[in-house]
């Protein structure tokens, strides 16, 4: 098992990896359970690395709650290619 600092350390790159994401999508990626990535996920807020709301969506029509997470400050680059020339002014 990962020790604390690496786990959170690995959810915290999992996230900025994807900008943001759900926490139980966080534990299928990484092959933890979703205790182990919330614990991850309360420190990394404590410290105010991350952030996160709550969210609720349907899969295959059941109701799915979890954690939104985002990085604290972060805003992912954009993406390549032609700008409007209403974005670039």
């Amino acid at each position: 098992m990962a020790t604390e600092n690496m786990l959170n350390q690995m959810v915290f790159d999992c996230v900025k990896r994807h900008g943001q994401i759900i926490d139980r999508y966080i534990a299928k990626e990484l092959s933890l359970t979703l205790d182990e990535v919330r614990v991850a996920i309360s420190e990394l807020q404590i410290t105010k690395k991350l952030y996160t709301c709550d969210m609720i969506n349907f899969e295959d029509g059941v109701e799915m709650s979890g954690l939104l997470c985002r990085i604290s400050g972060y805003a992912p680059p954009l993406p390549p290619g032609r700008k409007s020339q209403a974005a670039s002014k």
